[in-house]
């Protein structure tokens, strides 16, 4: 049996405005992480994504949905604040959308 330090993933989602708590009508501005093991603390956004050409508008959270999609996958445990009753649901939703 192999010793597996598990990894942990900080992680907080920012939303936008009247529809932010609704994830069928609201997306994704940006995510702010961390690992544990790490003194870096991240923040991605819509911005980080460029315009791309095949985006339907600017607020298209597709890629981004995406990355954060990619940071999960990597994780054994997540800690954040609200993280069970908001931020994961809404993700979940996102990422079915």
């Amino acid at each position: 049996m192999t010793d597996h330090k598990p990894k942990i993933l900080f992680l907080d989602i920012e939303t936008n405005g009247v529809n932010g708590f609704k994830a069928d009508l609201a997306f994704t501005l940006c995510v702010g992480y961390s690992w544990i093991d790490s003194d870096e603390t991240h923040c991605v956004g819509l911005d980080d994504f460029g315009k791309a050409k095949y985006k339907k508008t600017p607020y298209d959270d597709k890629q981004l949905i995406t990355f954060i999609h990619s940071l999960l996958m990597k994780a054994d445990v997540l800690a954040g604040h609200y993280l069970k009753y908001f931020d994961f649901p809404f993700l979940q939703t996102r990422m079915a959308i």
